[in-house]
């Protein structure tokens, strides 16, 4: 099991027991490195996915890496459980592609765009419409 389509983005976990990698489909698929193979995958976007982001390991519930956030050429950035393969919040206010986004050590998640702007979102708020 594997992408079928190019990969354009990867991502380590912060403990380092989880790789993400991501395609031009949308789809992100989780690997566990010790054995190579898959254990998740997530149709994150109807298209492609420019780049995405873990949770830092001391915002994480009990330590343990979940969560994930991706952007895409849809305009969307969504933050993901990568355990239970859900969508926890999508964040949508700009106008053309998200080329770029961070997850901060303080708990802000910044995207940046083709529109020109860089939005600031607070991970864990109802609040999608960025600062």
């Amino acid at each position: 099991m594997g992408h079928r389509n190019h990969v354009l983005c990867t991502s380590w976990s912060p403990d380092g027991t989880k790789f993400a990698s991501a395609d031009k489909n949308g789809v992100v698929i989780i690997w566990d490195p010790s054995t190579g193979k898959a254990t998740s995958t997530i149709k994150a976007h109807g298209k492609w996915i420019t780049s995405m982001a873990w949770e830092p390991m001391h915002l994480s519930a009990n330590g343990v890496c979940e969560r994930l956030v991706t952007s895409s050429k849809d305009s969307h950035a969504k933050i993901w459980n990568v355990r239970s393969k859900t969508c926890l919040a999508t964040l949508s206010s700009h106008a053309d592609s998200i080329e770029c986004v961070k997850w901060s050590g303080s708990g802000w998640i910044y995207t940046a765009s083709r529109d020109r702007t860089v939005k600031v979102w607070a991970a864990d708020t109802t609040d999608r419409n960025g600062l």
